[in-house]
Order: C-alpha cells, then sequence, then structure tokens
C-alpha cells in the first residue's frame, strides 16, 4: 500500500485495513533490513582483522546483582524483585505515606508563578513535534514502545492529528492516565555488581516526551527567576557536570 492509500484509509477512519497494510509494511521492511544487515556482517567477515575481533567479542554480562546482605540475585526476575525490594521506600515512601499537593502548595507558594498572570501557550504544530522527534532519534522507548524513529514514518496527517491530541490535553490540563505510566531503567554505575550501584532511570511515552521537550524552552524562561545561577541545569545556567 502506498503513502496515498495509507492516506485514504486514514481519512476513511478504515482502521483494519489499515493496521493490516501497516503490518504488512513493517514486516517487509524488517525482512528486507534484516538482509541487508546479514550481508553486510558477511562481507566484513571476509576480512581476517575483522572476523577476529567479531570473534573476541565478549559475552553479554549475566543478570547478577549483589544484594546489601551479601546474598545474590541472578536471573532477571530474581534481580527486577529485588531492585525493586530496595527501591520501593524510596519510589513510594512508607506504608502509610500519603502524598500532600495542598501541603507542597503552602510550603512552596512564593516560588510559584501566579496561574492568573500566565500567558497561554501557542499550540504545538505539527512540523515542531516532528523536529522534536527528528532530535530525539536514538533515545530509548518508552512503556508504549514507540520509538521516536518509527514516529517519523508517520505522514503528515498523523503528525497533524497528533498535534491537535496533545493541544487537547494542554486546554484540559489533564493527561489521560493511560499516557502517564513510566519504565523504569537501572543503568550500573559502574563495573560492579552491587545492588546499590544501579541508578534508576525514568523513560515515559513518546507522546509525553516530545510535549516535554517542546515546552521545556518556554519552562525554563518562566522558571529562570527563580532559581539560583548553580541551582539547575536546562535553564541557561550552569549544569551539574560543568560544576563538577
Amino acid at each position: 500500500m502506498t503513502n496515498e492509500e495509507h492516506r485514504r484509509s486514514f481519512e476513511c477512519q478504515a482502521w483494519g485495513e489499515l493496521h493490516n497494510a501497516l503490518l504488512s509494511d513493517l514486516n517487509t521492511l524488517h525482512t528486507r533490513k534484516t538482509q541487508e544487515t546479514v550481508a553486510v556482517w558477511k562481507h566484513s567477515m571476509k576480512d581476517y582483522s575483522k572476523a577476529v575481533k567479531w570473534a573476541k567479542q565478549k559475552a553479554p554480562v549475566p543478570h547478577l546483582l549483589r544484594k546489601l546482605d551479601g546474598s545474590y540475585a541472578a536471573g532477571k526476575p530474581a534481580c527486577l524483585e529485588a531492585l525493586a525490594e530496595l527501591w520501593r521506600p524510596i519510589f513510594y515512601g512508607p506504608p502509610s505515606y500519603e502524598p500532600d499537593v495542598q501541603a507542597y502548595l503552602n510550603q512552596y507558594q512564593g516560588f510559584l508563578p501566579h496561574k492568573q498572570n500566565q500567558e497561554k501557550p501557542t499550540p504545538l504544530s505539527a512540523a515542531t513535534l516532528r523536529c522534536a522527534a527528528a532530535d530525539m532519534q536514538g533515545k530509548a522507548a518508552g512503556p508504549d514502545g514507540l520509538s521516536f524513529e518509527h514516529l517519523l514514518f508517520m505522514p503528515t496527517v498523523g503528525w497533524e492529528r497528533l498535534a491537535e491530541v496533545i493541544g487537547e490535553f494542554e486546554r484540559q490540563s489533564e493527561w489521560p492516565s493511560e499516557v502517564t505510566h513510566w519504565r523504569i531503567n537501572f543503568i550500573p554505575k559502574d563495573q560492579s555488581c552491587a545492588i546499590d550501584k544501579m541508578r534508576p532511570l525514568a523513560i515515559g511515552p513518546a507522546a509525553y516526551r516530545l510535549w516535554a521537550k517542546c515546552r521545556a524552552k518556554e519552562a525554563s524562561i518562566a522558571l529562570g527567576p527563580s532559581l539560583g545561577p548553580n541551582q539547575a541545569s536546562g535553564t541557561g545556567s550552569i549544569d551539574c557536570e560543568t560544576i563538577h
């Protein structure tokens, strides 16, 4: 199915036909890319030095973590369970903890801009969102499984619809609960397998991250007067790496 046929199916809301056509196109693309990759690898293996280098590659690091009590968790399920047990009090607090938004507002009200004085942001355009996705290529996919490379295959009408949906979220000042789930990845700080040397990294869904990237500059301008010169990066001040 051509791009024009995709567009017509989208406009006619022929979702089943469009879904099957896109899956077929993705399978064709995957097969072609796999064959190209294998062909390139076979050609490179004809070079003796490259073949030796490939053969000397180290095996993937096994899923093994040393817990605080000195025992070990082996295998992905056991490691995930151990990490959840370690970080649960930090992420969620004690069992009796309940977030109190009003207490936060009372404490920091003087640092928060007055809502009535805020200008409404200009709605994000399809072109702005597409440029943001292009800048974010290579970033890990979130819980929705969508990479920014995949989004760039979307036709213009898809970007226009995404801009409309995000605009509606902004007008309502609320994101659907389905878009507020984040995936937690743990990155090792060093070569040890100590469980307390793993750094958590939260990865959100693609649509939210695109919106956040586009609005980050505007937010930094609004937050700048409330932050010290060395307090935070992303606002035109010195970042933590430069300070270090």
